[in-house]
């Protein structure tokens, strides 16, 4: 491993004048990830940065194979990276592990209501015990032959959408839209 010394765009910005700095933290903090590593030996760039606009969205259903359908659809489709778990309380944790754009919880896990980890997770964030001060929408995946939704989740801002299975893929991506930044993988946009 080489011993090279690599700084984020916001270990440069501290060696700016006071004005070039602050212009370079905002659009650093903009785009809420590190934009590009440099090699500070060389003065180049050896690690390729991440494209803009990747989303991370947390999808935690118990079923696997809805796990994965959500999130080679919405790779597919979206510029997102997708983490998925069938654990109710390992969603809990990596909630608290790192911001996500959007999280899609199954409306009813084994352990719990998907409905009282949403809400959990909220008070959390609102604490600032959270990666971010608020808590990202959420769109609920429910089975079909379930309950109907109480009238207070539908009415909820927050709740982006409540998906019954069985899950299409055009629906999954009309709840998405506005959120996650939709293309067509056929034609690479």
């Amino acid at each position: 491993m080489s011993d090279r010394k690599w700084k984020t765009i916001r270990d440069l910005g501290k060696e700016l004048p006071a004005d070039e700095e602050s212009t370079l933290l905002d659009a650093a903090e903009e785009q809420e990830h590190v934009i590009a590593e440099v090699d500070v030996e060389s003065g180049g760039s050896d690690i390729p940065a991440e494209p803009v606009g990747i989303q991370d969205v947390l999808v935690a259903f118990p079923s696997a194979a809805t796990n994965r359908l959500l999130r080679e659809a919405l790779e597919n489709f979206t510029h997102s990276r997708v983490e998925t778990t069938t654990d109710a309380i390992r969603a809990f944790e990596m909630a608290l592990q790192k911001p996500y754009r959007i999280f899609l919880f199954a409306y009813d896990f084994d352990q719990m209501e998907g409905t009282l980890l949403y809400e959990l997770l909220c008070k959390v964030y609102s604490t600032g015990a959270g990666p971010k001060p608020l808590a990202p929408g959420v769109i609920f995946i429910r089975e079909s032959k379930e309950v109907p939704v109480s009238e207070e989740w539908v009415r909820d801002a927050r709740v982006k959408d409540i998906i019954s299975k069985p899950i299409r893929i055009d629906r999954l991506l009309r709840a998405v839209k506005g959120i996650l930044e939709i293309h067509d993988p056929t034609t690479g946009d």
